[in-house]
């Protein structure tokens, strides 16, 4: 198994852009990842990858489908996808037959969903 690269390629390419805007680059990352993460399927898509550890993108599907997170497996590529670009998630693609892509959290993406946990319990309080 090899770790996708892609992702870190898309994440300087969103840094790239925001850079040429303005010179607080971090901060603009940060903006972009809390517009994104505001957005319908993001974090309970995150909490699911999370509880099962390591998931493919069929299980992702089947389980925003079935409880009605999204409408279509478009908005799931989209979600997987701009999680991956922001890394994270991990992405790695088997290198035997049938050739599958799993997803798991992480390091980044582990620390982002324990600060999310930690808001949402204080919101609740």
């Amino acid at each position: 198994m090899k770790k996708d690269s892609r992702s870190t390629s898309r994440t300087r390419e969103i840094k790239n852009e925001d850079e040429a805007s303005s010179d607080n680059n971090d901060k603009n990352v940060f903006t972009i990842l809390l517009r994104k993460m505001s957005k319908k399927g993001f974090y309970q898509t995150l909490l699911y990858i999370s509880e099962k550890g390591e998931v493919h993108y069929n299980d992702i599907l089947r389980y925003a489908t079935s409880n009605k997170i999204v409408d279509s497996r478009s908005q799931v590529r989209t979600i997987v996808n701009t999680l991956t670009d922001f890394d994270l998630l991990d992405r790695t693609v088997s290198s035997q037959r049938p050739i599958r892509t799993t997803y798991k959290l992480s390091r980044k993406g582990q620390g982002i969903l324990h600060h999310l946990k930690q808001m949402e319990s204080e919101f609740y309080e």
